[in-house]
């Protein structure tokens, strides 16, 4: 499932109390700790995404190239002329 990264930042910086600077970082040390957890969640789970995306590509290329070499060996009847080497990657 998706993180949406906006809310889960915002909701672990927002703070009732008013702990921040004038520049909007939060100084107090938990809150910093659990933006800083939230963050590297975020980029985990957009790495985890990114490998996904990258072993479908890979095995959709897998895919295509057997499907190539099935398909070079046939004949015009589409009769098999020769052997089909399949591998398991």
């Amino acid at each position: 499932m998706p993180i949406d990264i906006a809310s889960a930042v915002n909701a672990v910086i927002s703070d009732p109390n008013g702990n921040s600077t004038s520049t909007g970082k939060a100084n107090d040390p938990v809150t910093v700790r659990r933006a800083d957890e939230a963050a590297a969640a975020a980029k985990a789970e957009i790495q985890r995404q990114q490998e996904i995306q990258a072993d479908e590509t890979r095995a959709e290329t897998a895919r295509e190239d057997r499907n190539r070499r099935e398909q070079a060996s046939r004949n015009s009847t589409g009769e098999i002329i020769g052997t089909t080497v399949n591998s398991v990657a």
